[in-house]
C-alpha cells in the first residue's frame, strides 16, 4: 500500500508540475511571438506607432490573450476550480508597460474565465482575483525598487491572492496551502525565467529603437550636409553617400542607388574630372591601406574647383568597421586666401617703399643690410655703403617751398636710380634729404666711382639753388664706407662710419666725396 500510495502521489505531482512547466513555456514563447508581431506588424501601423494609448491597448489585449491560453492548459482542482500561471501574464505586462495594460489584460482573462468554465462562484472569484492582482501590481510597480525586486513583489502578492481565494472557496486553509505548494516553486522559478526573457526583449527593443532613431538622424544629417560624404564598409562597398558628394563628382541619379557598389568603381569612372587622376586614385588606395586619418588634403578639379578631403578610419573598440570620407568646397576660401596674400604682399611692398620718391625706405634698407652683411661675411667679400644728402636743402625749402623741395628730392632719387640701374645696388631714401646706397661685392674704388658718377649727374642736372653757398645749382655730399664683414663687427657700423664720412665731406666744403678710414679721413676733391 505505501508503494502504491507513493507511486500515485508521484504521478499526481508529475502531472501538475508538467502542466505548470508547460505554462511557463507558453508564456516565454508568447513573449517572443508578441515581440516579433509588434516589430514586424504593429509598429508599421501609423496609429499604433504614433499614439501611446494604442500601444497600451495592444499590450493589454496581447497578454490578456496569453492569460486566456494558459487557462486552457490548466490544472483542475475540482469540477469548477482550476490552477495555472495566468497571473504571470498580468505581472509581466504591468512591469514593462504599466497598470493600464495590466488591467486590460486582467479584464480579458476574467471574462474568458467565465466564458470557458461557466459562471460559477469559483469563476466569479477567479475573475475578481485576477483584477485585484492587476490593481495591486499597478501599485507595486511604482515602488522605488529595482525591476527584479518589484516583479517578485508582484509575484508574491499574486500568490497571496490565489491563496486567499482558494481558502475562501475550500473553507479550509490547510487544503489551500497544500495546493499552493505545487504553485509556489513554479511561480518563482518560472517568474525568474519570464522576467529575464522580458528584460532581454525590453532592452533589445529599446536598443533597437535607439539605433533606428540614431540611424535615421545620422542619415538625415548626412543627406542634408553641405559637405560631400561617403561611408564605406571594410570591403570598400558604399554604405552611405549623399547628394552633395554625387554633385561634386558629377555622379548622376539618386545617391541611394550606389549603396552596395564598390567605391573604387565610382572613383575610376569619375577621376578624369580631376587635374591629376592617377595621383588621386593612388592617394585613395594608400590612405585606405594605411588607415591613418587625413585632414584638409586639397583636391583640385579641372573645372577650377578646390576641395578639402578628410579621411577617418572607423573603429568600434579595436575592430575596424569602415571608412569615412568628407569633401568640402574650399574654392572661395582659397580664392580669398590668395587675394589676402596678394594684398598683404602689396601692403608689405608699400611698407618697404618711400611714398614720395618711390625708392626703398629705411626699414627695407636695414633688412637688406642684414642679408648682404651675412652673405659678405660668409663669402669674405667687400661691402660698400654710400650715404649722401642734398647740400643746403633746408635753405632750398625756405627759398622755393616744400612742394618744390619734394620735386627736388624726387629728381635726385631718379638720378641715383639711373646711375646704379645696371649694378647690384640697393638704393633707399634714408630720411629727409638723405639717401643710402648699398653696394654688395664692391670695393672702395668701385664705391668711389659710383659716388662720383652720382655727384656729377646731380650737379650737371642744373637744378637752380640760389640759396646754396657752394654752387648756384643743387649739389650733394657723399660719405663712403667699405668693409669686409666679420663676426665682431655689427652691420649698423657701416652706416655710422659712412655718416661720419658724410659729416667730414660737409665740414670740408660740401659737393664732394669723403671715404671713412680707421686711421684718417681722406678727402677726394674732383
Amino acid at each position: 500500500k505505501p508503494i502504491v500510495f507513493c507511486f500515485s502521489f508521484w504521478k499526481e505531482v508529475k502531472n501538475k508540475v508538467s502542466q505548470l512547466l508547460f505554462n511557463i513555456t507558453l508564456i516565454i514563447s508568447f513573449m517572443f511571438a508578441a515581440s516579433i508581431v509588434r516589430e514586424q506588424i504593429i509598429y508599421r501601423v501609423e496609429g499604433i506607432n504614433r499614439y501611446k494609448m494604442y500601444r497600451l491597448i495592444y499590450y493589454g489585449c496581447s497578454y490578456g490573450l496569453l492569460g486566456s491560453i494558459l487557462m486552457i492548459y490548466t490544472i483542475k482542482i475540482d469540477s469548477t476550480i482550476i490552477l495555472d500561471l495566468r497571473f504571470l501574464a498580468v505581472t509581466i505586462v504591468c512591469l514593462y508597460a504599466g497598470m493600464v495594460p495590466a488591467i486590460i489584460a486582467a479584464c480579458i482573462i476574467g471574462v474568458m474565465r467565465l466564458l470557458l468554465f461557466g459562471i460559477t462562484a469559483s469563476g466569479i472569484i477567479g475573475a475578481a482575483t485576477i483584477i485585484v492582482m492587476a490593481l495591486l501590481s499597478g501599485w507595486t510597480v511604482r515602488l522605488p525598487y529595482r525591476p527584479f525586486i518589484r516583479f517578485q513583489l508582484m509575484n508574491s502578492i499574486s500568490l497571496l491572492c490565489v491563496f486567499f481565494s482558494l481558502s475562501f472557496l475550500f473553507k479550509d486553509i490547510k487544503h489551500a496551502a497544500t495546493i499552493i505548494i505545487y504553485l509556489l516553486p513554479a511561480s518563482f522559478i518560472g517568474g525568474c525565467l519570464v522576467y529575464l526573457v522580458g528584460r532581454y526583449i525590453y532592452v533589445s527593443r529599446v536598443t533597437t529603437s535607439q539605433h533606428k532613431k540614431l540611424s535615421k538622424m545620422f542619415s538625415v544629417m548626412v543627406q542634408n550636409a553641405k559637405t560631400g560624404t561617403m561611408i564605406e564598409t571594410p570591403e570598400r562597398e558604399v554604405a552611405v553617400i549623399n547628394q552633395t558628394f554625387c554633385d561634386m563628382f558629377d555622379i548622376p541619379g539618386p545617391p541611394n542607388q550606389y549603396v552596395g557598389l564598390k567605391s573604387n568603381q565610382l572613383f575610376l569612372s569619375h577621376a578624369p574630372m580631376l587635374k591629376d587622376p592617377a595621383r588621386f586614385l593612388k592617394t585613395v588606395e594608400s590612405t585606405v591601406y594605411s588607415k591613418e586619418s587625413i585632414v584638409d588634403e586639397e583636391i583640385t578639379f579641372i573645372n577650377g574647383k578646390i576641395y578639402a578631403r578628410d579621411y577617418i578610419p572607423i573603429y568600434e573598440g579595436h575592430v575596424y568597421i569602415g571608412h569615412y570620407w568628407e569633401y568640402r568646397d574650399i574654392t572661395e576660401k582659397k580664392k580669398a586666401e590668395c587675394d589676402l596674400r596678394k594684398a598683404n604682399k602689396k601692403l608689405e611692398m608699400l611698407s618697404m617703399k618711400d611714398g614720395l620718391t618711390g625708392l626703398n625706405n629705411r626699414r627695407s634698407l636695414d633688412k637688406q643690410l642684414e642679408i648682404e652683411w651675412e652673405y659678405a661675411q660668409k663669402e669674405k667679400e667687400p661691402l660698400s655703403f654710400l650715404l649722401f644728402d642734398i647740400d643746403y636743402f633746408k635753405a632750398y625749402n625756405d627759398t622755393y617751398g616744400h612742394i618744390q623741395g619734394d620735386e627736388c628730392l624726387k629728381e635726385v632719387a631718379n638720378i641715383a636710380k639711373s646711375v646704379v640701374f645696371d649694378e647690384p645696388a640697393f638704393v633707399a631714401r634714408y630720411g629727409g634729404e638723405e639717401f643710402g646706397i648699398l653696394l654688395p661685392r664692391a670695393n672702395q674704388y668701385e664705391a668711389i666711382k659710383m659716388a662720383e658718377a652720382i655727384r656729377q649727374q646731380v650737379e650737371q642736372r642744373g637744378i637752380i639753388h640760389q640759396a646754396s653757398d657752394v654752387f648756384k645749382c643743387v649739389t650733394i655730399s657723399v660719405g663712403i664706407m667699405t668693409v669686409v664683414p666679420s663676426e665682431n663687427i655689427p652691420p649698423i657700423s657701416i652706416v655710422h662710419q659712412a655718416d661720419q664720412a658724410l659729416y667730414e665731406a660737409k665740414r670740408t666744403g660740401r659737393n664732394r666725396i669723403s671715404v671713412y678710414s680707421h686711421h684718417k679721413e681722406a678727402d677726394s676733391n674732383v
